[in-house]
């Protein structure tokens, strides 16, 4: 009886326990595992499942599974499992998800895009479309297109601020709240020192890359917009909506068409004639509700918008092939606007336009070149927190440090990924590439009698490479000062002093776009004109309106 009693009741460990737990979950560690390891045309044998299936603790018998995997396609929800035959071995994969891989790519490069989104948030909730893919399709997934990323203004971009106001319309009452602008140190304080109240919250937008609420304002009447991630310490208040009427008059949609920018104003026709192959400029920033009338020499545009001083200066930095033709009003004010810019920079031509390369005339693509090289998520997530434009690196812009001392230090840091340092630094020249435009903005200045220069921190080796391999249009400038060269490197004064000195050029004669507001400040106090290129695209077309206006200042 002792024997037969020990055979039946021994102890049971934690093991046992675990096992048994384990056991339980088998139809969900199989729908785990085909999720997460397979996909059309990459499935896993049967034998593979039940391998995979006993390293998570799970025992199983073929009959068992295709029992299985019966539930799972007879339930339907999440995902089908199917098979397909192959080297005379049938092979199980996951189908039917809600997403495809490309569907989810999509997603994950329009939240990498967002400047309304923060670089914490988006990689959060890329991070959460990894799950939706298996791990040979997170390898696609990553490949993300590397974009510049958009400074956003508060700390989850305003994200968190939507669910308030989306509930206080639900719930038909006003809100109140602090309204933010930016201060002279940099810093987002309150408008007015005090929260706005009296608004009545009644429809939000998404326009220009950011949320837009719509809301009558009972305190100085008539319907306003705020941009929502300059709003803070929203808070809902007992009081019902005012303003149903104002506001049933200005559908979210012919309100957010007729703002330029989304600043609030009256809207007014406009007419603009142009060339027809600046149509597709108009159609893209205004919207498709315009009236065209073909011209002998293009094309006359007809729309209705606010016609406030942002869209006069978009106008102005078309060039002079655009011409504003009504309302009168503001044909005088775009004519006033540029008479202000040549009195203000005292008439002076600009002879010189001096470039920084990264991100102006250079696109640096990091994670194209890490997915070229093959790198795991985890070796790219190591070259982003502490090679990719990070100490060393900006030791080696300043001629401190060797490429390959700074090597030598990566890899003491990681041993493990001494290989793929030597690898990326090995193919360097990939690392960059001239935007499309480049060097037909360079031939243009050029063409028109502007010298063209430019001052980049770039480290020395890594330059000299790209210099003779992937930026053939440093040919076309009339000269340039690299950091690494020099031991010199921005924001510091002596680095801009050197190029004006080797190249007999005057501050006031010259302009300078960068995309760091420390190196812009630091031009500034030496008297060059400054251009910032948080965004490029818009840098570049203010380049243009600034050399316009200095060029009517010529004798």
């Amino acid at each position: 009886m002792h024997r037969f009693g020990q055979g039946i009741f021994r102890n049971v460990t934690e093991e046992d326990v675990a096992r048994a737990e384990n056991q339980k979950l088998k139809l969900c560690y199989i729908m785990k595992i085909l999720s997460e390891c397979t996909s059309k045309g990459d499935g896993i044998t049967m034998t593979e499942l039940i391998d995979r299936l006993a390293e998570c603790g799970v025992s199983a018998e073929r009959k068992s599974i295709y029992s299985d995997i019966r539930a799972i396609n007879e339930f339907g929800e999440a995902i089908r499992v199917e098979s397909y035959r192959k080297d005379n071995e049938t092979r199980y994969y996951a189908d039917g998800r809600l997403l495809t891989l490309a569907e989810i790519k999509l997603l994950a490069d329009v939240i990498a895009a967002s400047k309304f989104v923060t670089e914490k948030k988006s990689r959060e909730l890329i991070g959460k479309l990894e799950h939706m893919v298996s791990a040979k399709e997170r390898r696609e997934l990553n490949r993300t297109v590397y974009i510049r990323r958009h400074a956003t203004d508060t700390d989850d971009g305003g994200y968190s601020n939507v669910d308030p106001i989306q509930k206080a319309i639900r719930e038909n009452r006003q809100i109140e709240f602090e309204y933010l602008q930016w201060n002279s140190g940099m810093q987002l304080v309150s408008r007015d020192g005090k929260p706005r109240s009296g608004i009545s919250p009644w429809w939000l937008v998404y326009n220009h890359e950011n949320y837009y609420l719509g809301a009558y304002d009972g305190i100085r009447g008539g319907m306003r917009t705020f941009r929502v991630d300059k709003m803070r310490n929203i808070h809902i208040l007992e009081k019902p909506r005012e303003g149903s009427e104002a506001a049933e008059q200005s559908s979210p949609d012919l309100y957010a068409q007729a703002r330029f920018e989304m600043f609030d104003g009256t809207p007014e026709r406009v007419r603009v004639s142009c060339p027809t192959d600046m149509l597709g400029m108009f159609v893209d920033k205004i919207g498709q509700e315009i009236s065209v009338l073909t011209k002998e020499n293009g094309v006359e545009l007809s729309f209705r918008i606010v016609p406030n001083r942002f869209f006069l200066a978009w106008l102005m930095a078309l060039g002079s092939r655009v011409k504003l033709l009504s309302p009168q009003h503001c044909v005088d004010e775009m004519e006033t606007m540029c008479m202000q810019m040549i009195t203000d920079h005292e008439r002076r031509e600009i002879k010189n336009v001096i470039f920084d390369l990264g991100c102006v005339l250079v696109r640096l693509r990091p994670e194209e070149y890490m997915e070229e090289l093959g790198f795991s998520a985890e070796i790219r997530e190591f070259f982003r927190e502490r090679v990719l434009f990070r100490e060393e690196w900006q030791l080696m812009d300043e001629g401190a440090l060797s490429q390959e001392d700074a090597i030598a230090r990566w890899s003491s840091m990681k041993p493990a990924y001494s290989d793929a340092i030597v690898r990326f630094f090995k193919g360097i020249e990939r690392l960059a590439e001239p935007y499309p435009d480049t060097e037909s903005i360079i031939l243009s200045l050029k063409e028109r009698g502007y010298r063209v220069y430019a001052l980049t921190n770039y480290p020395r080796e890594m330059f000299a490479l790209h210099e003779e391999k992937s930026l053939p249009f440093l040919s076309l400038l009339d000269g340039y000062v690299v950091s690494g060269c020099e031991r010199r490197f921005k924001p510091n004064e002596d680095f801009y002093e050197l190029l004006l000195s080797r190249y007999q050029l005057k501050a006031s004669e010259s302009v300078f776009i960068d995309d760091r507001e420390d190196n812009i400040r630091t031009a500034k106090a030496l008297g060059i004109h400054s251009i910032p290129a948080r965004d490029r695209d818009s840098a570049m077309r203010e380049l243009e309106a600034f050399l316009a206006a200095h060029a009517m200042g010529r004798e």
